[in-house]
Parts: C-alpha cells; sequence; structure tokens
C-alpha cells in the first residue's frame, strides 16, 4: 500500500537534547523551530507527550479538536494522526520516547499502555494542569531533561522511573477532578485491545465475545455501562476512525482505502462511511483534511 501521511520515527527529529535515538526532551518552542516537517499532518512511530506553557490555537488528534491553552497536557500513542494550529507562539516541554527506552530496561513497553491516558478514547489523552499540579509536573519534566542532557550510566533507568511517575501523577490528579476510577473493567479493555488487532477483518460483536469467552449480552452490558455504546458502535467507530485516518493521505485513493479495511466493494465502503458519518469520503477529504 502507498505510503500514508508521513509517519516519523524520533531519528527523524532534530533535538539538541538528544544523544540517542530512545528519547527527546526539549522545549517545545526549539523543537518546533527545528522540525519544520511535524508542521503537517503526521504520526508517530513513539510515545509522544506535550506540556503547553503559553501560546493559542487548537490541536486536532484523530479528527478531534481540542484548544491549546497554557497548562494543556496530552499524550499520544504511535500510530495516531495529529497537527497543530497556532494562533500564539507557543513553548511547553516535548517529551518523545520510543517503547525500546522500558524493553532496553527489561521492563515491558506494556506498563505504559496499562494507563489510561493512552487507552480507549482521545478524550482521556488530553488534560488541563493547573496550580500546584502543573508546578509538579513540570518539575518532572525537567528532571527529566536534565539528567537526559547530564546522562550516565543509570540516567536511562532515572529518565524511565521518572515517566512512570507523570503517568502516576496525572492520573492521580484526574481521578481526583473527577472523582471516579480510570481504569476500565478487565473485560472492556481486553475487547478494546482485540478490536485494535483484529477490526479489519472481525466486525461483529459475537465474534469478540468469542475470543474472550463470554457471551454477546455480557459484552454489550459491559460496554454499555461502561460509556453508553453497545459492542457493535465500538466496532464500527475504530473502523471509522482508521477510515477518517487512511482517507487522510491523499495519495490513496478511495478505493485502496476500501481494501485496506476489508470492504468487499467500493460502494459498500462508501455507504458504510456516508450512513455514519453524513459525508461520502471525498467530501470528508475535502472538510477535514488538515
Amino acid at each position: 500500500m502507498k505510503q500514508h501521511y508521513p509517519t516519523y520515527g524520533i531519528k527523524n527529529l532534530n533535538s539538541d537534547a538528544s544523544s540517542n535515538k530512545l528519547l527527546v526532551i526539549d522545549s517545545f518552542k526549539k523543537y518546533y523551530a527545528g522540525n519544520p516537517h511535524v508542521k503537517q499532518l503526521h504520526n508517530h512511530s513513539f510515545f509522544h507527550i506535550l506540556l503547553f506553557t503559553k501560546g493559542a490555537g487548537y490541536h486536532v488528534i484523530d479528527f478531534q479538536k481540542f484548544d491549546i491553552e497554557p497548562g494543556m497536557i496530552y499524550f499520544m500513542k504511535p500510530g495516531q494522526v495529529h497537527q497543530w494550529h497556532f494562533t500564539k507562539e507557543a513553548d511547553g516541554f516535548i517529551l518523545n520516547f520510543s517503547p525500546l527506552l522500558f524493553d532496553s530496561l527489561q521492563i515491558s513497553s506494556d506498563i505504559i499502555l496499562n494507563f489510561p491516558i493512552f487507552r480507549q478514547t482521545v478524550l482521556n489523552q488530553v488534560h488541563v494542569l493547573q496550580g500546584v499540579d502543573f508546578e509538579k509536573i513540570v518539575k518532572l519534566l525537567e528532571q527529566v531533561k536534565h539528567e537526559k542532557e547530564n546522562e550516565t550510566s543509570l540516567s536511562r533507568l532515572i529518565i524511565a522511573n521518572k515517566i512512570i511517575e507523570l503517568f502516576i501523577e496525572v492520573h492521580r490528579i484526574f481521578q481526583l477532578e473527577t472523582n471516579s476510577k480510570l481504569a476500565p473493567s478487565t473485560v472492556l479493555q481486553q475487547f478494546y485491545d482485540l478490536i485494535d488487532t483484529n477490526y479489519k477483518t472481525l466486525k461483529l460483536p459475537k465474534e469478540y465475545a468469542h475470543l474472550m469467552n463470554i457471551t454477546p449480552s455480557h459484552l454489550n452490558q459491559v460496554c454499555k455501562q461502561a460509556n453508553g455504546l453497545n459492542a457493535g458502535e465500538i466496532i464500527r467507530n475504530r473502523v471509522l476512525l482508521e477510515a477518517k485516518r487512511l482517507l487522510a493521505n491523499l495519495e490513496l485513493t478511495v478505493a485502496e482505502v476500501s481494501d485496506n479495511l476489508n470492504f468487499s466493494d467500493y460502494s459498500n465502503f462508501t455507504k458504510f462511511f456516508k450512513k455514519y458519518t453524513a459525508l461520502t469520503p471525498e467530501a470528508f477529504r475535502k472538510l477535514h483534511y488538515l
């Protein structure tokens, strides 16, 4: 299949604060000026975290729009599509790291995905920090940056520890704000994981329920209780998201997008997409391509 919108690895990035290919931490202003190629719609092969200390405009993650403001922090996992649009000069901390950072320390990178900030919905990934919470996260990022710029034999382990501490702190802050548990049920998380692996070939809730050794009605009950959507809607939304990601690449024809998602033919894909977005694939490209 043809290349999508650009996918960047850490090796594609310029940063004074990067002496290896597993981690970049830098001021956003310097990073943004030194990497003009990231100003266009793109995705990453690494985890990407950004805390804004100043700036205004908006940020689009997987075609959802968020206003940029001081204190805004977001977390992205590999494969997500995004782009910034600034109306005022922005600065802050940018932290990019490869899953291999943890694997190289014999810590499974799966630990990262146990945090809800990287799971399920984009809304879990974007938060605004204020007051002492903001200061606490800034301090952690400053510690990571200092350790990266003054590396010793233990620096990689210290940095991995600080990153996990950052995730824990954001998790705690978010819990306090919502007065609810972030961690999804084991059944629901297993369902999301299976969808990410199989959404192109398995389209029915009963197929996933079979893989999970539960009944379709139990799966639907878990999904409804968690977010008000039934299992079929969650599967469909994942297919629609990937369709939008693929349509963002103007080098791909709509027929190629349809084939990639295993639709039987172009017309069925077009009907499916229009039914749930009220737009044809071509109209979506004209309206949403950034």
